[in-house]
């Protein structure tokens, strides 16, 4: 098992610079970034689409990529990733998209399911559907954990809550 050292948010990365192939977004900054374009486009959408943009919807925009707290994800920085004391474990789940979707879907009476299957779902995959969340082994690790938290409570006080209520029956036949 690694050792929970020092890791903080702001050693989590979630985009590479091209021109270096170095870590050059925060998962943090990136977050804020994406909650930040969802409610610019919430203010412009057709009324028809807004049916089915719940309360919270920019708070689920920004926290998608929420599952890039991982050592399976951030284990692909590698040489670049400066924690070497984790370097040397090995590294679990790396599909960041499952971990989201495993992630949010436990946070109790805060996501509706449907919108824990869209975060999952955002790069077109669904790592698990049919009413059951994914399985995700972090090797026992604190710190992913801790740290989504610490992330998932700044977007909430940013953007508002998450989606409660899911789709509507009928709504998207509307649309």
């Amino acid at each position: 098992m690694c050792p929970d050292s020092n890791i903080q948010l702001a050693d989590c990365w979630a985009k590479t610079d091209p021109a270096t192939g170095k870590p050059a977004l925060t998962v943090r900054d990136h977050c804020l970034i994406v909650g930040a374009v969802a409610e610019a486009l919430l203010r412009v959408l057709p009324p028809a689409c807004k049916l089915i943009a719940p309360d919270g919807t920019a708070t689920l925009a920004a926290a998608h990529d929420i599952g890039k707290i991982t050592p399976g994800f951030q284990s692909k920085a590698r040489p670049h990733w400066e924690f070497a004391g984790a370097l040397g474990c090995d590294f679990y789940e790396g599909n960041h998209a499952k971990v989201s979707q495993a992630y949010l879907g436990t946070r109790e009476g805060s996501l509706a399911f449907d919108w824990v299957l869209a975060a999952g779902g955002h790069h077109g995959k669904y790592p698990s559907s049919c009413g059951r969340l994914p399985r995700v082994n972090e090797g026992g690790l604190e710190w992913p954990i801790l740290l989504r938290n610490e992330l998932l409570q700044e977007l909430v006080a940013v953007f508002g809550s998450l989606p409660r209520k899911n789709i509507p029956k009928g709504v998207l036949e509307r649309v």
